[in-house]
């Protein structure tokens, strides 16, 4: 293997979660870059109750609900839009393009796609919250209101429990 090969998959290891297989946060700021000059709907995800179900079902349990959480969410958008693990549970996808409606369809599709799926008998909820990144807009700022909007959905869970900030 020559040593550009070698960088490229090493860049490829640092930038995906070996988990789920989807880029890592690590990846994020180049995707944001990249829309930059058309801007993107960004959206941050969370699991409801991902800590209980760690703590109950144990880790192993866990790591399927993620992976399964992660299926669904490539299934449900488009090729061009940027799917990321960010973080334990929490999930960004970077939507060029994409508008608000769109959106609330590809998340009514993701709730689908997890109705159906069970992992040890336990159902996969989610919040999500959405914001817009204009063209050549504040990615950190779409990214914190995504964020919050996150949080206002949460709120509005039954049975879903909010992090400590």
């Amino acid at each position: 293997m020559d040593l550009l090969a070698a960088k490229e998959t090493l860049q490829d290891l640092v930038d995906h979660d070996a988990l789920t297989g989807l880029s890592n946060r690590r990846a994020l700021p180049a995707v944001l870059r990249a829309v930059y000059d058309t801007g993107a709907t960004v959206l941050f995800l969370d699991l409801n109750d991902f800590k209980q179900i760690n703590d109950s079902l144990g880790h192993q349990v866990g790591d399927e609900c993620l992976k399964k959480f992660a299926a669904a969410l490539q299934a449900s958008f488009r090729p061009s839009d940027h799917v990321f693990r960010f973080g334990g549970d929490e999930f960004v996808v970077v939507a060029p393009g994409a508008q608000p409606a769109q959106i609330a369809d590809r998340l009514d599709t993701v709730r689908e796609r997890l109705r159906t799926e069970r992992v040890r008998g336990h159902q996969i909820g989610f919040s999500a919250g959405h914001a817009y990144l204009p063209i050549r807009g504040d990615a950190e700022a779409a990214l914190k209101a995504a964020d919050e909007a996150m949080y206002a959905d949460k709120a509005t869970q039954p049975g879903a429990r909010r992090r400590a900030s």
